[in-house]
């Protein structure tokens, strides 16, 4: 187990250090997420909580060993939606 959390915060720490800006509060762990759905339900509950500004957001689970990145489009209107270069395919956008 000890192993398995190193590796992924070596993960977000790596992800998270190549993307420009990125936000320590845009990652948070989520033990009951199997399904894509629930990680990016996830990922839109990081985004309320971290102001509504959209952005990239990692979810990860510990204990089944998986990390997604979600981008998440602003909830506040006064916000642009600029999605970054080198998006993944695991977006809510097409």
């Amino acid at each position: 187990m000890r192993n398995t959390i190193l590796a992924v915060t070596a993960l977000l720490a790596g992800a998270m250090s190549s993307n420009a800006g990125a936000d320590p509060s845009h990652s948070g762990e989520c033990e009951t997420c199997k399904t894509d759905e629930q990680f990016r339900d996830e990922a839109a509950k990081l985004e309320s909580l971290s102001g509504g500004h959209g952005g990239y957001f990692y979810v990860f689970n510990l204990g089944d060993n998986v990390v997604q990145k979600w981008y998440i489009a602003p909830s506040r209107g006064d916000a642009e939606e600029t999605p970054a270069e080198g998006a993944t395919n695991m977006t809510d956008k097409p």
